[in-house]
């Protein structure tokens, strides 16, 4: 959930140009967070457009690549091998995890 609400905030800010106010009255809607845990994000995604946006986006490429590859090793699929095929060589851009995966 806390990743939605980042991607929410980081578009309403640089797309709908949002208020500080806006942004937080949007995530203390949506989350428990106290206040001074909100300031601090908010103010990461007023000064870094697409930031919060590439925590969510980075998720769903590993759900997929995940995905991949459970549907191609079926029961061989380990876990554990997977998280060092996608960790083990450091921070990567995307194409080059995928392309990990797929050789793996």
């Amino acid at each position: 959930m806390w990743r939605a609400i980042r991607l929410v905030v980081d578009t309403g800010i640089h797309a709908k140009r949002w208020s500080l106010e806006q942004a937080v009255d949007f995530f203390q809607q949506n989350s428990s967070q106290p206040e001074g845990t909100i300031l601090s994000e908010i103010q990461r995604y007023f000064t870094g457009p697409g930031q919060a946006t590439a925590y969510k986006m980075g998720m769903i490429k590993f759900q997929e690549f995940r995905q991949l590859a459970e549907e191609q090793m079926d029961d061989s699929f380990n876990v554990r091998e997977f998280h060092d095929v996608v960790l083990g060589a450091g921070a990567l851009p995307m194409p080059m995890v995928e392309a990990r995966v797929q050789r793996w």
